[in-house]
């Protein structure tokens, strides 16, 4: 049986920092991850106080050598109105800009940077069991190995492995959403456009019906819808729903005329 201080379930974002922060305080530290990277999930516009994170944990410089596109602020659109905010008009402390970033990439920089300082880390392997004793937790993992740790951090962010094992998720009073998405080769030519800022736009019809438009360094953006399933649906597949719903945005229309 392998024994370690905390075992991490997950090595995303919060998964590898956490792991990080936790070795440079000299415990053994064992991180899981179901999947294989680099592993396609989205999220990918940080906000200023990630640097800081980033920064504490020691990735900061690897982040910052790869390239990824510049972001200052946010902008909001509905029919031809349009509004930004940008995050260094500010009176406060701390860094005002950020990065948006192709998630597959950067989750992998951050936990190649993780495994760099000393932490153990396991790729394909999946949390079968949890058994909580009393000095300890024993994991039985899909590889067929059984870690003794003192403590265990969930990390498994849409997974929920703790939640769903201790029988603490509660539902949302929120109506159930769903979300169209994927990247795309924006070729994006209005001079006038600012790539520098993530562009929230919300549906000409329906106020609660909201898109994401996040641009990256190589000229290709990720781009979704999010809303009610009965305001989204038009029984069409998915790439031509997500096409429906952008051009009818007279702002993405015109953005995103040349986009394939």
């Amino acid at each position: 049986m392998h024994c370690v201080d905390v075992l991490v379930i997950g090595a995303g974002p919060s998964g590898s920092i956490v792991s990080a922060l936790l070795n440079k305080q000299k415990l053994k530290v064992i991180c899981v991850e179901k999947e294989k990277f680099p592993r396609f999930v989205i999220g990918e516009s940080l906000l200023p106080n990630c640097m800081n994170i980033l920064r504490e944990a020691g990735f900061l410089k690897a982040v910052e050598s790869y390239g990824f596109q510049y972001k200052n602020g946010a902008a909001f659109s509905w029919r031809d109105e349009y509004r930004y905010f940008d995050f260094c008009d500010k009176s406060s402390s701390g860094d005002g800009t950020t990065f948006q970033v192709q998630r597959a990439i950067f989750d992998e920089i951050l936990i190649n940077e993780a495994i760099k300082q000393g932490v153990e880390v396991n790729f394909n392997t999946a949390v079968e069991d949890i058994v909580f004793l009393d000095k300890y937790v024993e994991v039985h993992l899909s590889n067929n190995q059984t870690i003794k740790a003192k403590y265990i951090v969930d990390a498994s962010g849409y997974g929920r492995v703790l939640p769903r094992k201790l029988g603490l998720e509660v539902q949302s009073s929120l109506s159930s959403k769903k979300a169209y998405f994927t990247h795309i080769q924006d070729n994006i030519n209005e001079i006038l456009y600012d790539r520098n800022k993530i562009l929230i736009t919300t549906h000409p019809e329906f106020r609660d019906v909201w898109f994401w438009l996040i641009p990256f360094s190589n000229g290709r953006c990720s781009i979704g819808v999010v809303g009610e399933e009965s305001k989204l649906n038009i029984n069409a597949n998915d790439e031509d729903t997500l096409k429906h719903h952008v051009y009818l945005a007279p702002m993405l229309k015109r953005l995103l005329n040349n986009a394939s």
